[in-house]
């Protein structure tokens, strides 16, 4: 080329260029204009909604019975602004006291706002779950259109991505929505980044660093953020001088907000890393490294066999072997060979491999887990998008090298056979979806997938336990002490058991264990306190309660009716009645049915003091209060209430 072709070439050349940021390419191909665009996004709605649609009358299952039908922090307005800054599971213990390692204020929040709209109605609940999936696989397309993938590429992983059963965890159990809401914030800040590199668009790049502040309050993951910008920006600035230096710079930002969220946080609810009993040391996390990280490789790319549990547990220096440490480790090294040497040919794959290498570093510490519960499909949401999008980009390349040419025919032939494998996946997601959508269903499938660990055995015996099904209760719970002797969860579910069957002396032996451990559990010291009002032990009841009321403010007013019936059963109605009146504006605005049972308390006292029109009006709130509820026992003592209310309003 001549000095006059230079100078042309240098005259074409686009701001970006000048400012040394390499543009992305704008895709091309039969599904990139906007046509194609609605096309794709079409297809994913409709795969989400053949995928999940048979959930949508699920019920609540598993960490929803307590962060949503038990969580007085959620239900009650006056206590939101107490809830959104603790810890989600602040509710359960001391007041002032951090009781897990997630603060997540706009995951609280939506599950406030979702109370005051649906209720204890789950059908709205999962309704949202699913747009917010939605929503996130849209954003993912998008996302890998900015990165240059090639549209039927986009296509393909999209789909894939919107019906994988790996999701339904994080899906179908509306408690696993902190996985997509935070997957689709991190995704609007990254096409901030993208669309504010060219031309330093201020506005955009305050827009996505407001999107990564969100995404950090709704699921921790969210903090690995600034290593994926680092990381796209040194790809996209790579062979030009300077590129470390831009890269640090366009990082920073994000890595403010980054700082600005762990001081709030500290200051909040601190920062300590909650060790579960039994957890491993550091020499666990690199031991099992190898091993888990197979783990979720077989998940993202055969995605069978699913289950809430898992008979992984992290491996130890006691316990690592060829099988479990050197194996697993030659393998990842081969597939890191691999990988090594696609992100040598093309950029696309360095751009999408941090979207599934570093949303999955967090999940490595299993320090952090109960060893018996350290593997979740839920921890592989996010990281998926990428696993998927680094497969679907090499699979792409490969089927345009077989197609000898970039065609609007292969790109079409393509985009046909992902559909085609997509469509494959949406039974085994219904499939799938049916044992999220009811307790029992949902811990036969952990039994049947990890048979050896206490933990589902215990979930199992607990869900037994509420369907009255005692006896297959405590078969469970009795196998879940036999693998793990000192496992919480079993033990104050088979004191339940033991206390329903009377046998007392059994039951106060299991809660004292667990307070033994945990003097400040709130259910173990409310089920105590029943097991001594069973045995005649009033004063020791009402001791134990008064402790609890004391240790565990937001349960103030299921103690509280539980100290008035303790009250009156001793023969003091009038302190069983101040006990009751205590509650004063927090009865009318509750929304837990059992502490609602304290207008059927004090009308029980009125009618016994003979004082018979304000037994009636007590009666009657009651009934009003408990109108829409459906819970067997709460229809049960309605029916009570209005056969009294019958015969009072009957006598003379």
């Amino acid at each position: 080329m001549g000095k006059q072709g230079k100078k042309q070439g240098k005259g074409v050349r686009s701001p970006a260029s000048r400012r040394g940021v390499a543009p992305i390419e704008a895709p091309s191909g039969p599904l990139a204009g906007r046509g194609g665009t609605a096309l794709v996004l079409a297809i994913a709605l409709v795969l989400v909604v053949l995928a999940y649609a048979n959930a949508a009358h699920g019920r609540f299952v598993y960490d929803d019975q307590k962060q949503i039908l038990l969580n007085p922090l959620i239900q009650e307005p006056r206590l939101l602004g107490k809830a959104l800054v603790s810890d989600i599971w602040a509710f359960t213990g001391v007041e002032g006291k951090t009781w897990s390692n997630y603060w997540r204020p706009i995951f609280v929040a939506t599950l406030s706002l979702q109370y005051a709209v649906f209720g204890t109605d789950p059908t709205g609940w999962h309704v949202t779950n699913f747009v917010l999936h939605f929503l996130a696989a849209a954003l993912g397309f998008f996302v890998l259109r900015g990165l240059g993938a090639r549209p039927a590429a986009c296509a393909a992983a999209t789909w894939l991505f919107a019906v994988s059963p790996v999701h339904v965890e994080s899906v179908t159990w509306i408690s696993g929505s902190p996985d997509p809401m935070a997957a689709s914030l991190l995704f609007v800040a990254f096409l901030c980044y993208l669309g504010a590199r060219p031309k330093r668009r201020w506005g955009l790049l305050l827009m996505g660093l407001a999107a990564f502040a969100a995404a950090l309050l709704a699921k921790e993951i969210a903090i690995v953020f600034p290593a994926i910008i680092l990381v796209s920006e040194l790809v996209l600035q790579e062979k030009r001088p300077g590129r470390v230096r831009a890269a640090v710079i366009a990082t920073v930002p994000y890595l403010v907000v980054a700082a600005l969220y762990l001081g709030v946080r500290i200051s909040l609810v601190g920062m300590q890393h909650i060790t579960p009993p039994g957890a491993p040391g550091f020499d666990g996390v690199v031991w099992s490294a190898p091993s888990l990280l197979l783990f979720y490789l077989r998940h993202a790319f055969f995605p069978f066999g699913l289950g809430p549990s898992y008979p992984f547990k992290p491996v130890t220096g006691a316990s690592v072997s060829a099988a479990n440490f050197l194996l697993p480790l030659a393998v990842v090294l081969v597939l890191a060979v691999g990988v090594f040497l696609l992100c040598r040919r093309e950029r696309i794959y360095r751009l999408v491999l941090p979207w599934f290498l570093f949303p999955l570093i967090p999940v490595f510490d299993v320090r952090a887990f109960i060893p018996e519960d350290a593997a979740h499909d839920r921890y592989l949401y996010l990281p998926l998008f990428g696993a998927l999008a680094f497969a679907v980009v090499a699979a792409a390349d490969a089927w345009s090298r077989f197609r000898l040419g970039k065609t609007a025919a292969g790109e079409a032939g393509f985009a046909a056979v992902g559909l085609g494998f997509a469509a494959l996946l949406v039974p085994v997601t219904r499939s799938y979806n049916r044992a999220w959508m009811d307790e029992i269903p949902l811990w036969e499938r952990g039994v049947q997938t990890n048979p050896q660990t206490a933990f589902p055995h215990a979930q199992l015996g607990e869900a037994y336990r509420k369907a009255q099904r005692l006896q297959d209760a405590r078969r469970e719970l009795e196998r879940a002490l036999e693998l793990n002797p000192g496992l919480t969860s079993a033990h104050i579910a088979l004191a339940a058991v033991a206390q329903k069957q009377e046998l007392y002396p059994e039951a106060e032996a299991h809660l004292k264990t667990v307070l033994a451990q945990y003097p400040d559990l709130s259910n173990a010291l409310e089920m105590l306190g029943m097991v001594y009002r069973g045995e005649g032990r009033l004063a020791e009841a009402i001791t134990v309660l008064e402790h609890g009321r004391r240790v565990t403010p937001y349960q103030r007013g299921s103690y509280t009716v539980n100290l008035a019936v303790l009250q009156r059963l001793s023969g003091r109605s009038d302190l069983a009645r101040s006990e009751l009146e205590s509650l004063g504006a927090d009865l009318g605005g509750t929304k837990d049915p059992y502490v609602m049972r304290a207008w059927w308390y004090l009308g029980e006292l009125d009618r016994e003091a003979g004082r018979k029109a304000e037994a009636i009006a007590l009666y009657e709130k009651y009934l009003a209060a408990t109108e829409t509820i459906d819970a067997p026992d709460v229809l049960a003592l309605r029916k009570a209430v209005a056969e009294k209310l019958q015969e009072l309003r009957a006598a003379p």
